[in-house]
């Protein structure tokens, strides 16, 4: 159980599970399940994709940490959405970095920057996955950052619609 694994104040914890996430990308009921899967699915792959794509323990710590921070905006944005008959969270990114700030003057998170550039780009990674980013000088700057190997891994880690267990064979085939 991942909920022991969950490094966060339990007044979060609390918010996560009363935010609820179903809607048009989360079939999950609450905030919190959403977490605890992404936590159980980066546990599991840790090792192929470190040996993969040759990370350091830092580079693992960095997307742990971005997991744990990436939606925690959510408490402050979420909406019932009528069109999608679902909820929505409406530029919670950037909700989610300012209590990364407030949480981080109270103890440091590691890796700091780091985290908050993958928490920071966990939507417009989508976008460009999606092909929705048009931008050549966005996409550039985007894929131009060290850590953007470790974003692509974080959204395979985000992803409740497409087939993450695909993706985790292809990988444990390729190697």
């Amino acid at each position: 159980n991942m909920a022991n694994k969950i490094k966060l104040p339990l007044g979060i914890i609390a918010l996560l599970q009363d935010t609820p996430s179903k809607g048009p990308y989360h079939p999950e009921e609450t905030v919190l399940d959403h977490i605890q899967i992404m936590a159980d699915r980066f546990s599991n792959s840790t090792q192929t994709v470190r040996a993969k794509l040759g990370l350091t323990w830092g580079d693992i710590k960095v997307v742990e940490q971005s997991i744990l921070y990436h939606d925690l905006g959510k408490i402050d944005t979420v909406k019932w959405n009528e069109k999608t008959n679902g909820y929505s969270f409406y530029g919670h990114e950037r909700y989610s970095l300012n209590r990364m700030k407030d949480l981080n003057a109270i103890n440091p998170i590691p890796h700091y920057d780091r985290v908050r550039w993958i928490v920071s780009n966990h939507i417009r990674i989508h976008a460009l996955t999606k092909g929705q980013m048009k931008n050549p000088f966005k996409i550039d700057k985007l894929k131009s950052n060290p850590d953007f190997k470790l974003l692509n891994w974080f959204e395979k880690l985000d992803d409740m619609i497409l087939n993450y267990e695909d993706w985790a064979n292809s990988l444990k085939e390729e190697s």
